[in-house]
């Protein structure tokens, strides 16, 4: 099915775990009680899909473009999402326990929970949340390296052991942060810290 397109299609209780998708087209598709387990859809032009019972763990969804997708409710669970635009998805009730995101493109994400990001692959090395609050969040022992966290709001949030190598806190608040003295700061951008 590589580079094949279901532009259009209606899909009900199709077994296409394991199935090469990349570079297919998925345009206005609709799932329905499918099941796409580990399942390669890496570049594949995804727009209008609409998954109901549908798993995806494991799946490999590397730099697929799932922008303003509502995602509610629809289970990641590690599957590679590494370089993926998810800028205004909804991730309400998602599950992305394992996910790995390093080089997500996040920025306006909405639904999305500080439990769930927990729950992901601690490497979030490139993720960009610019302009997302993640006020009062656990942020510990996540590697951060390299993101864009411009403008985020990380009043109040546990810095702990936290490593932001070269990441752009341009804009940031980090307001009675917890444990900043801890976080691995080296090469940082425009490091701002706000005052109370």
């Amino acid at each position: 099915l590589q580079e094949c397109s279901l532009s259009q299609c209606a899909l009900s209780n199709c077994r296409l775990s394991h199935a090469s998708l990349r570079k297919a087209s998925l345009t206005d598709v609709t799932m329905v009680d499918c099941t796409l387990e580990g399942a390669v859809l890496s570049s594949a032009s995804i727009l209008h899909l609409s998954l109901s019972r549908t798993p995806l763990p494991g799946a490999c969804l590397d730099g697929v473009s799932l922008r303003d997708m509502d995602m509610q409710g629809w289970d990641l669970s590690g599957c590679s999402l590494e370089g993926s635009d998810l800028r205004e998805a909804n991730l309400s009730r998602a599950s992305i326990e394992g996910a790995r995101l390093a080089g997500c493109d996040m920025r306006g994400v909405d639904g999305v929970t500080c439990e769930q990001l927990r729950s992901a692959d601690h490497d979030m090395t490139g993720i960009r949340l610019s302009g997302v609050c993640l006020s009062g969040w656990d942020l510990s022992g996540l590697n951060m390296s390299q993101s864009d966290l411009s403008g985020v709001d990380l009043t109040l949030c546990d810095m702990s052991n936290t490593i932001l190598d070269g990441a752009c806190l341009q804009g940031a608040s980090l307001v009675y942060s917890h444990h900043i003295a801890q976080v691995i700061l080296p090469r940082c951008l425009s490091v701002g810290y706000g005052t109370p």
